[in-house]
């Protein structure tokens, strides 16, 4: 079956515990999904991703992301992005975390929201 263009909504509704992630899109060759996290909630544990890169965009508040050690063994990288902003994660990193935070990723500070590709 042939995929079509799709429009999608970066909305999502925040939340004050927990974290949700709903799938936007899919086609063979990308993902596009949404997550929210509660405030001081992200995805702690350290994690690559060996086949894909990865995009984050911030909707609202701020996020703060972890790419882990390089290759040499030095302390990988802290970003943090604001609402509005965006980060890309190359296949090559060897992994990341997010943090979400008071007013995290795409939300929380009241919650947090991104949008992931």
């Amino acid at each position: 079956m042939e995929k079509q263009a799709k429009v999608v909504q970066l909305k999502t509704q925040l939340v004050k515990e927990g974290h949700t992630r709903t799938m936007l899109a899919e086609t063979d060759l990308m993902t596009l999904r949404i997550h929210c996290y509660a405030p001081g909630i992200g995805e702690n544990a350290l994690h690559s991703h060996t086949k894909e890169d990865h995009i984050f965009l911030v909707l609202q508040g701020t996020a703060q992301f972890n790419t882990g050690r390089a290759n040499n063994g030095e302390r990988g990288q802290e970003l943090r992005c604001r609402a509005a902003g965006g980060l890309l994660l190359p296949v090559l990193q060897l992994g990341h975390r997010a943090l979400g935070h008071g007013a995290h990723r795409g939300g929380p500070g009241q919650s947090g929201s991104a949008a992931e590709s």
